[in-house]
């Protein structure tokens, strides 16, 4: 998978899909839920970058 670059800066790693299929909930369609951790530089190149989120989502309501 590829981490999606997002406008204004920050990276999208799709594993989310794949793990939420894997537990048997619906991936990216209208009406499923919204869980997202985005940060603002690639977490691959620097694993530190998992202790930063730039941004969290839960249940399509942003927590930070």
């Amino acid at each position: 998978m590829r981490p999606l670059h997002l406008r204004g800066g920050g990276y999208l790693v799709p594993g989310l899909v794949d793990a939420r299929r894997y537990l048997g909930l619906p991936g990216i369609e209208e009406g499923a839920p919204a869980e997202i951790v985005g940060y603002r530089d690639d977490p691959r190149a620097d694993v530190e970058e998992l202790r930063r989120p730039a941004v969290i989502l839960l249940n399509g309501r942003q927590i930070r």
